[in-house]
């Protein structure tokens, strides 16, 4: 009755006890995707693998192009600085030398600071008054000590006034109206430009 048959073993109520899942993953995940799918998945993250690898390569690649050209246009950059100096420098007090500075800045773009041989500033494009006299002595930094050994060079790192990774480049200046007075022009721009040109390229 109920749909039992003559013969048939008596229902019980005992469960089957499942077998453990990690058991059954791997033989079933390799029954839906079979050898291809696994090859195909294989393929496609070693291909992704490949994209950031040579992605990274690409970059650095970049980066030693673009970071030589840009040292080249602060080159030029502080030459024209110089240039305007000696056209206009009428005395080497800290505001007349300050304005000079945001005046030069404007016209060109990049930072510009000016300091005396002895790495005390003088001026600069980012600050102005207090914030300008409480600037610490320059003359450690690599891209002064460098400039006043050899006349000219260049260093890419943090800047802890204004909160930004720079490339800087100095060069020892002496000024036409007094050349007993020597000084340190350094031009910067922050490396997040670069950044931005290298991704630009990246993509052309």
């Amino acid at each position: 009755r109920g749909g039992q048959l003559c013969g048939d073993p008596p229902r019980r109520g005992v469960p089957i006890p499942d077998r453990p899942m990690s058991g059954r993953i791997g033989p079933r995940l390799l029954r839906l995707l079979g050898i291809r799918g696994l090859i195909v998945g294989i393929t496609f993250a070693l291909v992704v693998l490949g994209d950031v690898t040579g992605g990274l390569c690409l970059e650095q690649r970049l980066r030693h192009q673009c970071e030589p050209e840009a040292t080249a246009k602060l080159h030029r950059v502080a030459l024209i600085t110089e240039d305007i100096l000696s056209a206009r420098l009428t005395a080497p007090t800290q505001q007349h030398v300050d304005e000079l500075a945001d005046h030069i800045s404007t016209l060109i773009g990049p930072r510009v600071t000016i300091m005396d041989s002895d790495g005390n500033i003088l001026g600069d494009s980012s600050l102005d008054g207090d914030e300008l006299r409480a600037m610490d002595n320059h003359a450690n930094r690599p891209e002064v000590r460098g400039a006043l050994a050899t006349g000219e060079a260049s260093s890419t790192r943090y800047s802890a006034t204004i909160d930004r990774d720079m490339l800087y480049l100095a060069r020892s200046y002496a000024p036409r109206n007094a050349p007993s007075s020597g000084m340190v022009v350094r031009v910067a721009r922050p490396l997040s430009e670069l950044d931005e040109q290298i991704i630009t390229l990246r993509y052309v």
